[in-house]
C-alpha cells in the first residue's frame, strides 16, 4: 500500500494522523508531523510480535533510517519507527510510504538445539523423505521440523537461512543444520548425507 504525501513549507506545521491499513489490521502506522518532520510510529493490535517492512520514496526529503527499514513490532506495543525531514524546508517536499508486514517467531534459538541435528521438511517433499530414512535406517538422532504445519518452523528455518548468509528466496530442501552450520540446496543428497554422517 502506498500513500503520497506533499508538503509545502506553509502546511509543515499541520499536526495530522495517517492510518496506512484500516483499524482492524494487525499493524498499523501513525504518522504524525511535529516541528516540521514527520514521525512514523507502528503500533501492534495483535499478542503476537510482527516483523514491518518499509519501503520510502524520498524527494527533497531524508529518513532517519535507510530503507528498507525492518523493524520488530513487540505484541500490543506502539513505537516511532523513524522520521523524515526537509532537506529544504524552503522547497515542496514529497516522500511515499510502502508497508507490509509478517508474524515473526524469535524462535531459533528456542527451537534449533545447534547441539543436534536438525532438519527441516515440507510435506511432498521426496528429498526429505530420503534423509528422514537415512538418518532413522543408520541410527542417527536427529529433531525434524515441517515447514508446511509450523509457521514458526518455516519462519526459523528462513532466519537460520539469514543467519548463514543466504539471501535467496527459495530453497531446495531438506535444510540440515548441525554444528554450526547450515546446508542447503543440496546437489548430490545421498553422496552428501553419506559424507556428512558417515565418515
Amino acid at each position: 500500500m502506498y500513500i503520497m504525501k506533499n508538503y509545502l513549507l506553509t502546511c509543515l506545521l499541520i499536526t495530522f494522523t495517517l492510518l496506512l491499513s484500516a483499524q482492524n489490521k494487525a499493524v498499523e502506522l501513525i504518522e504524525s508531523s511535529v516541528d516540521g518532520k514527520v514521525m512514523v510510529s507502528a503500533k501492534n493490535n495483535t499478542e503476537t510480535d510482527y516483523k514491518i517492512i518499509v519501503q520510502l520514496k524520498l524527494v527533497n526529503a531524508q529518513s532517519s533510517l535507510a530503507s528498507p527499514i525492518e523493524k520488530i513490532i513487540i505484541a500490543g506495543s506502539e513505537e516511532l519507527v523513524f522520521e523524515i525531514s526537509p532537506e529544504d524546508p524552503s522547497q515542496n517536499w514529497t516522500y511515499s510510504i510502502g508497508f507490509s508486514y509478517e508474524k515473526y517467531y524469535d524462535q531459533i534459538n528456542a527451537i534449533i538445539d545447534f547441539e543436534s541435528i536438525n532438519v527441516f521438511t515440507m510435506n511432498g517433499c521426496g528429498r526429505c523423505q530420503y534423509t528422514v530414512n537415512f538418518l532413522n535406517e543408520n541410527k542417527i538422532a536427529f529433531t525434524e521440523y515441517n515447514t508446511s504445519e509450523n509457521d514458526a518452523n518455516n519462519m526459523a528455518m528462513w532466519e537460520t537461512l539469514k543467519a548463514a548468509n543466504y539471501d535467496g528466496y527459495s530453497i531446495t530442501m531438506p535444510v540440515i543444520v548441525m554444528d554450526g552450520k547450515t546446508y542447503y540446496n543440496i546437489n548430490n543428497l545421498s553422496a552428501e548425507l553419506e559424507n556428512m554422517f558417515l565418515k
